[in-house]
């Protein structure tokens, strides 16, 4: 597996969507490759730090008002 294949699966790897099969490829060449290995643990570290926030609520009218702006900005009317 070349590195570019591989970090492109790494959000999935993380995640468990991968098959077993490629999850494993993924995983081998991770032992085998420093720098997909540096790229792996910096992604895994800002997914959990991002995992460590606290939600944030939205008031209600915040959806129709990003709609509407939306609609706005495009030309295009769109459901609310």
């Amino acid at each position: 597996m070349r590195c570019k294949e591989a970090r492109g699966l790494l959000a999935d790897l993380y995640h468990g969507r991968l098959p077993e099969g490629l999850s494993a490829r993924v995983v081998a060449h991770l032992r085998s490759c420093p720098s997909c290995f540096s790229a792996w643990e910096a992604m895994e570290e800002a997914l959990q730090a991002l995992g460590a926030l606290p939600l944030l609520s939205v008031p209600p009218e915040f959806r129709p008002s990003v709609v509407a702006r939306a609609s706005v900005v495009r030309g295009v009317a769109l459901e609310v």
